[in-house]
């Protein structure tokens, strides 16, 4: 992408104000602040505890 334009995504509407309200809340200073929080966040490596509890759990639901 050009440098004047940054990548988007569309969400609906009523969900969009409320997270926009709540990363106000939270002390973000955009919404767009939050979402990259949370996306960098989510998006860490997980550890050897998380990745056993994710396996016990999907061998409970029954995918493995």
């Amino acid at each position: 992408f050009p440098a004047m334009f940054s990548p988007k995504i569309k969400l609906d509407p009523d969900l969009h104000k409320k997270a926009e309200q709540h990363a106000l809340t939270l002390g973000y200073s955009s919404l767009a602040e939050y979402v990259a929080h949370l996306l960098e966040r989510e998006m860490q490596p997980l550890t050897a505890e998380d990745q056993a509890k994710l396996q016990e759990r999907l061998k409970g639901l029954g995918y493995l």
